[in-house]
């Protein structure tokens, strides 16, 4: 789990670097920016976000969407 805005290295960039050496790296992004308007930034759509603020349960739901993929 990391989020999408990082001081100094994205999320996503910091992702890239982790899947070098682990391909098989399960990854869940959150923001509390919609996915819409990341998507709008570019390259974040399809990734799998979880908005915050979240719940307990909204954050067990997407982690078992992350896992069952």
């Amino acid at each position: 789990i990391t989020d999408v805005m990082l001081p100094g290295l994205s999320g996503p960039e910091m992702v890239s670097h982790l899947l070098i050496r682990q391909p098989s790296l399960k990854v869940l992004y959150m923001s509390g920016h919609t996915a819409d308007a990341l998507a709008q930034r570019g390259g974040f759509a399809g990734m799998p976000l979880l908005e915050k603020p979240f719940t307990q349960e909204k954050l067990v739901e997407a982690l078992k969407t992350v896992f069952q993929k």
